[in-house]
């Protein structure tokens, strides 16, 4: 483990060659005031990392970007905990973005997809106390170098272009993208997020194939509400489908 000085977020990174998972490498250090608001933990590898609802996140040692970071937001009620989701998924989507323009897409609500496939994915861990965040753990997994993956739709930077990527230059490029998105959710500019995010949501505006309880039908992403959850028009009919509740077909 090594301790670099920056500022912001990227004030304090902590490296590590393998972990179990650095949500609770990051957690560990906070609860022992080690490690503060803008701090990271990074590994070139994990043995139990993870992504949304206990999914396990694939990665092959030393290939891909694999870290968390530590948030105190400014004062986000817990019924707004949304726009830390958007700030997350907007930071990774910017830094994607920048290398494959007008391919990169959000796939609601946190995975970043390029040519219809997965190259990121966001797990938010929030603190709440009372009626307020806290404080929020965000874990990353980006698919950078690796060649092959056990499932289909993953995809990664070095399958895309071909070529091979410095991790190190790739990491602070990504807390640039953090820290640009931090500031806006430090000036409340709660409409612009939303609208960015609003603005490149895999798969808006067309109609595809989606399943919930069992059902295969046609519906419409419009967008998200004011809670996070996914808005489908369906048969003209404004439909609310929470995480887990639908999926992609």
């Amino acid at each position: 483990m090594n301790y670099i000085s920056q500022s912001f977020i990227g004030a304090q990174i902590f490296r590590f060659d393998q972990l179990e998972s650095t949500n609770d490498t990051l957690r560990d250090l906070v609860e022992k005031k080690t490690a503060h608001h803008g701090a990271i933990v990074t590994a070139k590898f994990q043995t139990k990392g993870r992504g949304q609802i206990a999914n396990i996140w694939e990665s092959d040692d030393d290939k891909n970007l694999l870290l968390s970071l530590y948030v105190t937001p400014p004062k986000i009620l817990a019924a707004e905990q949304v726009y830390l989701n958007l700030f997350a998924c907007l930071a990774v989507f910017d830094f994607v973005n920048k290398e494959f323009p007008d391919r990169t897409k959000i796939k609601w609500p946190n995975d970043i997809y390029v040519n219809d496939k997965k190259v990121a994915g966001i797990l938010i861990e929030n603190n709440i106390q009372g009626n307020s965040v806290k404080s929020s753990i965000i874990g990353i997994g980006i698919n950078i170098n690796q060649s092959n993956f056990s499932v289909p739709n993953a995809l990664s930077f070095h399958q895309i272009s071909a070529h091979e990527y410095n991790l190190v230059e790739l990491l602070y490029k990504l807390v640039e993208c953090f820290n640009f998105r931090l500031e806006e959710l430090y000036l409340q500019l709660q409409n612009k997020l939303l609208g960015d995010y609003l603005n490149v949501m895999y798969r808006k505006g067309f109609k595809a194939n989606y399943r919930a309880n069992g059902l295969l039908f046609e519906g419409e992403i419009i967008g998200i509400d004011n809670i996070g959850r996914l808005k489908l028009l369906v048969d003209g009919e404004i439909k609310l489908f929470s995480f887990k509740e639908i999926s992609y077909e």
